[in-house]
């Protein structure tokens, strides 16, 4: 009754530290959504004076200039987006290990007890219930694993195109910074 007791507990706390997680990052989204949108019509706002205010020739190069800023808000826009969804994902994840780590212990305490307390003659029916437990943390932690080097190398790509992007953007600006001077 109070490993039950203490198993309730325990998972409560786990799931107040995962909400309070999932809270935290909903906040920090509202505050780098508010920011992006303030800097988003700064940086429009300030575009179209730039191009109203020039001649019809240099157009095309204002315009080119003028949305160099706002790529580049987009891009660390999503790449702080996407490091705190990868934040979450992180606390949830440990979160379930924990949660698993706990079942684990709570099922071999369980087959251990049955073990101690079993009657003559059922030691096969144990040692399958052990093999069963053995083998369930095993496929856990194999699909654990993949799941992690799948995030790692989704975050892995996204940084590379990331930087491939914002070399681009950097690339064709200087384009058109030498284009205009000549």
């Amino acid at each position: 009754m109070e490993q039950t007791f203490a198993a309730t507990q325990e998972n409560l706390q786990n799931f107040l530290a995962l909400q309070e997680s999932v809270g935290n990052a909903l906040a920090k989204m509202y505050d780098l959504n508010t920011q992006a949108i303030k800097n988003s019509i700064s940086n429009f706002t300030q575009a179209t004076k730039t191009i109203v205010n020039s001649r019809p020739q240099e157009q095309h190069n204002a315009i080119t200039q003028a949305l160099a800023p706002i790529q580049q808000q987009v891009i660390d826009y999503n790449k702080q987006l996407f490091d705190l969804f990868s934040q979450v994902k992180q606390d949830i994840q440990n979160n379930v290990e924990d949660i698993q780590q706990d079942c684990q212990r709570y099922a071999c305490a369980a087959v251990e007890n049955i073990s101690k307390n079993a009657p003559l003659g059922t030691e096969p029916l144990v040692s399958y219930l052990k093999s069963a437990v053995n083998a369930t943390t095993k496929v856990f932690e194999g699909v654990s694993k993949a799941t992690q080097q799948a995030v790692s190398a989704t975050a892995n790509n996204f940084n590379n195109h990331a930087e491939h992007v914002i070399n681009e953007v950097q690339k064709s600006s200087n384009n058109v910074n030498n284009n205009s001077k000549k």
